[in-house]
C-alpha cells in the first residue's frame, strides 16, 4: 500500500474512538493488555451511543449491545480471543455484563474508569459532570465558552460534511460551512 504525506491537512476529518490517557499512564490499569484498552475505547463510544438513544435501565444506568461477532469483527480477532479480552476487562471492573437468557445478546455496562482515581483530572467532580451535561441555551452566559463543540454523530463511522436540501451557502472554513439553513447542525 502506498500512503500519501500528511499536508497541513484538517484531522477533525476522521472518526476516532477515544483512549482515555489513564488507561495507559494509571498503575492500575498497566496489566490491561493493548486490545483490552482499545475494545474499551470502543466500548466507551458505544456507550454514548447507546445513552443518546435512550437505553437506560430501570435504575437509569446506560447499557450497550455489543455481542461476540461485533468484537470478533471489530478487532479482527477469534472468538476465543474476544471472549478473553471482554473477561479481562470485567475482571478489572471496566464493565459489568449481564445476561439476558434465551439467547440474546448480554447487556454490557460500561463502567466510569474515573471513579476513585487520583490523577491529574481528579477537578473532575459531580458538579464538572453536570455543567457540561446542561444544554448550552439554559446555561448562564459567564460559562457558555466552557462548553465543547458537540462532533458525535449517531453514525459513528462516517462524516458527513454536505448539507441536504436547498440553501444559500455563504462560504466556509475547513470543515464548517455557513448556510442559511438553521435546522440542520450536526
Amino acid at each position: 500500500m502506498d500512503f500519501d504525506y500528511f499536508y497541513r491537512r484538517d484531522g477533525e476529518r476522521y472518526s476516532f474512538y477515544m483512549l482515555p490517557k489513564v488507561l495507559v499512564t494509571d498503575d492500575r490499569f498497566k496489566n490491561l493488555s493493548s486490545d483490552a484498552k482499545v475494545l474499551y475505547s470502543c466500548l466507551l463510544d458505544r456507550n454514548e451511543l447507546s445513552n443518546r438513544n435512550g437505553w437506560i435501565d430501570e435504575e437509569e444506568r446506560v447499557y450497550i449491545i455489543f455481542t461476540i461477532n461485533e468484537i470478533m469483527e471489530c478487532l479482527n480477532k477469534s472468538n476465543r480471543t474476544a471472549v478473553k479480552i471482554l473477561t479481562e476487562l470485567e475482571k478489572i471492573g471496566l464493565i459489568q455484563r449481564k445476561r439476558q437468557g434465551l439467547g440474546k445478546p448480554n447487556l454490557i455496562y460500561v463502567m466510569d474508569f474515573m471513579t476513585g482515581l487520583d490523577c491529574e483530572c481528579n477537578n473532575y467532580t459531580p458538579e464538572v459532570k453536570n455543567l457540561h451535561s446542561r444544554n448550552v441555551e439554559s446555561t448562564l452566559q459567564e460559562v457558555k465558552k466552557v462548553h465543547g463543540t458537540n462532533t458525535n454523530n449517531i453514525n459513528t463511522d462516517n462524516s458527513n460534511t454536505y448539507f441536504k436540501g436547498e440553501q444559500k451557502v455563504y462560504g466556509g472554513f475547513k470543515n464548517v460551512f455557513l448556510s442559511d439553513r438553521l435546522d440542520e447542525c450536526q
